[in-house]
């Protein structure tokens, strides 16, 4: 691996990272390691979250320790546009409690003075400092959310386990806060809500399953009566903005015949705009025939339309889409429309993982490569009794989504293909799950 192999795997969060640091130090790397200290450079940074333990473990010990201290410190003081706050300042606490002062005084400083000069939706480094200072800071930011709370009940705030895992006080927290409650009028709001929420979780935790089926068919009735069929397809027709997820979860409840006549409805509709919209209710469930329309829309050139016509075709079990996205697999220009590969999800026969094999080996752009693996996991999942080890060890080896590798290592242990190269790159992994899901296979094996 040369540097450029190492900066792209440090990019997708790969073992490969890792292990490239072990043989050859941080210190080799550092302006590589340290734009990725300063920007997550995860491909979906939202959901995959920060990746400050991660990398704390390739420059904890190095010569550079002290540089990448003072260099993340004068990052937080004055972050650029790439900056990803929260992680800069998961990084310091963990360099200040290696020793370097002046990060801890940098975090300090930038925590508690934001508090004052920034609305809550810009708060950072909460997380951060309850892991530097412990109690007394654990203290301070309940008292902060707790003032939240008293202007808006129904705001969102960090959870008691999000602020304190792995902080060292986990255990402790609870009791700790609810010492100070009958003094403080703001840490017993942040208590009351936390015991609620409590109570919520330990109430879902305890249904039965047909108690939970029953819970879910009762909301779906009455999403239905507040959202009938005629007034969805109005919302369509007058193209309302913001209703995308009530088309989902509408074809998540809707009987036979509502689908049907949302079916009949895209059949005559001429406005492919209309029947992008009333596509979505098939993303979920199988459609009883596929209009005309729905082919036209997996033509379109823009990614989401496109997106939303192979959820819909996915669903179908009409044999004509297994032999539309074969025509694809044959001539290889599947390459160039990776979401096809979810047409095979009730369609896949044996012979179909040989052709897809032959295409996935070529040359994928990162959102082709995460597409064709979202899509892959997709048909994987459904097809089981399908032997497509071979598939789902290429979607680890290349997906540049952590979390897209953890759904290709499920596949790949229920399987039992697992190679040795996919467990010496895994058990380094940024996701913290797919390096637990290795360790325990190999222990196992």
């Amino acid at each position: 691996m040369n540097q450029d192999q190492f900066k792209y795997a440090l990019k997708c969060g790969r073992g490969s990272a890792i292990r490239y640091v072990q043989q050859y130090g941080a210190d080799a790397v550092r302006d590589i390691l340290l734009a990725a200290c300063i920007e997550n450079q995860a491909y979906d940074g939202q959901c995959e979250g920060n990746r400050a333990d991660w990398l704390f473990s390739m420059i904890r010990g190095c010569k550079s320790e002290a540089w990448f201290a003072e260099s993340l410190v004068k990052q937080l003081n004055d972050p650029d546009e790439y900056c990803d706050l929260e992680q800069v300042c998961e990084l310091l606490a963990k360099l200040a409690l290696a020793g370097h002062e002046n990060a801890a005084h940098t975090l300090r400083q930038f925590v508690w003075g934001q508090v004052i000069e920034c609305e809550m939706d810009d708060w950072y480094g909460f997380h951060a400092i309850i892991s530097l200072d412990g109690e007394p800071a654990l203290i301070r930011v309940i008292r902060i959310l707790g003032s939240i709370l008293k202007t808006d009940e129904r705001a969102y705030v960090d959870s008691l386990d999000s602020l304190t895992h792995d902080t060292g006080i986990s255990d402790t927290a609870l009791a700790l806060i609810e010492s100070h409650a009958d003094s403080d009028e703001y840490i017993a709001l942040y208590i009351n809500r936390e015991k609620r929420e409590a109570e919520k979780e330990a109430k879902r935790e305890s249904e039965t399953p047909i108690e939970r089926d029953a819970r879910i068919k009762q909301f779906g009735q009455k999403y239905l009566v507040d959202l009938p069929v005629e007034l969805v397809i109005q919302m369509a027709k007058e193209k309302q903005s913001g209703c995308n997820g009530k088309f989902r979860q509408f074809g998540r409840f809707a009987g036979d015949a509502e689908r049907q006549a949302i079916l009949r409805v895209i059949d005559q509709e001429s406005d492919l705009d209309v029947v992008n919209r009333l596509a979505r209710v098939f993303m979920v469930g199988e459609p009883a025939w596929i209009p005309a329309q729905i082919w036209t829309l997996l033509a379109s050139e823009d990614e989401n339309t496109h997106y939303i016509a192979s959820k819909f075709l996915s669903n179908s079990k009409d044999v004509a889409v297994g032999d539309y996205v074969r025509q694809y697999l044959h001539d290889q220009s599947i390459a160039h429309n990776p979401s096809f590969l979810r047409l095979l999800k009730k369609h896949l026969i044996e012979a179909d993982v040989v052709l897809i094999y032959s295409v996935l080996n070529t040359q994928w752009s990162d959102d082709d490569l995460h597409e064709a693996g979202r899509a892959l996991l997709e048909v994987c999942e459904e097809n089981k009794h399908i032997p497509t080890g071979k598939v789902c060890e290429w979607m680890y080896l290349n997906n540049p989504c952590s979390l897209c590798r953890e759904g290709a290592i499920d596949l790949l242990i229920e399987h039992d293909y697992v190679s040795a190269d996919v467990i010496n790159e895994g058990v380094w992994d940024v996701n913290g799950d797919t390096v637990q899901k290795l360790k325990q296979y190999s222990k196992a094996t």
